[in-house]
């Protein structure tokens, strides 16, 4: 701005000759406004008015002045009792001012063209009424309180203000899956109409993955990925198999808050030592027959060393030849 003693108003953008600037009377503003068809812009205009001159540039001034000028210096050098000196210095000053008299400026500037890049000039002329009413300041919006509506209510209450709804980042919750969790920009906040709110939306909690059987590094794994913690502990069992996951808790399936613990046990299989207990009766008599080289029945011809009293039933094998008639009873008589 050339002219900083402008009073506020629309001028000619000196950037785009096909729209008008606010000049605020310090600086110019952002505000623009696109200059309408057929409508003179407010602010200096050209002017083909002549100027009023003082008297004294008149001709009714100059010319008199002009024919007693040439007599009235012809006759003082023609003047014998004047010194030439005198006839300089008065020649010379009346050439000084006259020279003064034609350069002197008129007593009005002429306005200033107005042409795109020029900047206003001291006083604008009166804006016409045909002039575009100026453009309003930027319109702002206040941030409604989202939090803890659903996300359809939510949208409804940015459209209502005169705002739109943003992103929208997810986190897991307890909460319904939509419910408003945060809003990024404060309650009660000013926006630009039209501006964007990003919201944070609750989803569901993930599921605990199901590891029953599978081995600990494998069981782990998935549970990590799922983004849960991993407990584990050793149970000991006499059957399976070592190192697969016996129960879970919580069990599989369940929705469960990431990052919670999640325990599993381990199986630890030791099988039992079964010890055979050692008979103190010789295999297949009934009833028992302590272990000897050889038995034979009491009252007979055998000469032992063991005798067996009858009746004695095989049950099996009969390594001392008691049953002779084969019946399955031995030493019967």
């Amino acid at each position: 701005m050339t002219n900083p003693l402008a009073p506020p108003g629309w001028y000619p953008d000196h950037q785009n000759p096909q729209q008008l600037r606010y000049w605020d009377g310090v600086k110019w503003s952002e505000h623009t406004h696109a200059i309408r068809p057929g409508v003179v812009p407010s602010g200096p205009q050209r002017t083909d008015r002549r100027t009023r001159l003082p008297w004294w540039q008149t001709w009714f001034a100059i010319i008199p002045g002009l024919l007693l000028l040439v007599p009235g210096l012809f006759a003082l050098w023609r003047r014998p009792v004047t010194t030439n000196v005198v006839k300089s210095v008065v020649t010379a000053a009346t050439v000084v001012l006259f020279t003064i008299a034609i350069a002197a400026p008129d007593g009005a500037e002429p306005a200033a063209d107005n042409v795109a890049g020029s900047s206003p000039s001291k006083t604008p002329a009166a804006t016409p009424s045909s002039t575009p009413e100026a453009p309003k300041a930027p319109t702002r919006a206040r941030v409604p309180a989202v939090t803890g509506l659903d996300l359809a209510h939510a949208r409804r209450a940015l459209v209502k203000a005169g705002l739109q709804l943003g992103a929208l980042d997810q986190e897991p919750s307890a909460k319904p899956a939509g419910t408003v969790l945060r809003q990024t920009q404060a309650k009660g906040s000013r926006l630009l109409l039209g501006s964007e709110v990003r919201l944070v939306i609750a989803v569901p909690y993930p599921r605990v993955p199901s590891v029953t059987n599978e081995t600990q590094a494998s069981a782990a794994r998935h549970l990590r990925q799922a983004g849960f913690t991993v407990e584990a502990t050793l149970e000991t069992v006499t059957s399976g198999t070592s190192g697969l996951v016996l129960r879970q808790e919580p069990a599989g399936g369940v929705r469960f808050e990431p990052n919670s613990v999640v325990h599993i046990v381990i199986a630890n299989v030791v099988h039992p030592v079964v010890s055979v207990p050692v008979s103190n009766c010789t295999p297949g008599y009934s009833p028992c027959l302590s272990p000897a080289s050889d038995y034979d029945c009491a009252g007979g011809s055998g000469n032992g060393p063991a005798y067996a009293n009858g009746p004695i039933y095989i049950t099996g094998s009969d390594p001392y030849s008691l049953d002779s008639d084969g019946d399955g009873v031995g030493c019967e008589s």
